[in-house]
C-alpha cells in the first residue's frame, strides 16, 4: 500500500500541494518546490526543531560511551 500523504494533508493543509515524495520531509524540497506548492518552510511550515539524524548519532554515541 503505497502512502500518498491523504492523513498528513488533512490535520495540515498547509501542505495540500506538497509532491507526495515531500509531504512527510517538506523541509526538503526546495526553494523553488517551496514555493510552487505554496508552503514555505518557516513562513507557511515550520522549520524543524530538532535534527533528528544529527540527535539519533549524539545518542548512540553517548549510550556507547556509557556501556565500554
Amino acid at each position: 500500500m503505497k502512502d500518498n500523504g491523504d492523513f498528513v494533508r488533512h490535520w495540515l493543509p498547509e501542505l495540500a500541494n506538497v509532491p507526495n515524495s515531500h509531504v512527510h520531509r517538506p523541509w526538503e524540497m526546495s526553494r523553488e518546490q517551496q514555493q510552487q506548492s505554496n508552503c514555505v518552510i518557516g513562513v507557511d511550515y515550520p522549520t524543524p526543531i530538532v535534527d533528528l539524524l544529527a540527535s539519533a548519532e549524539h545518542h548512540e554515541m553517548l549510550y556507547r560511551a556509557a556501556t565500554e
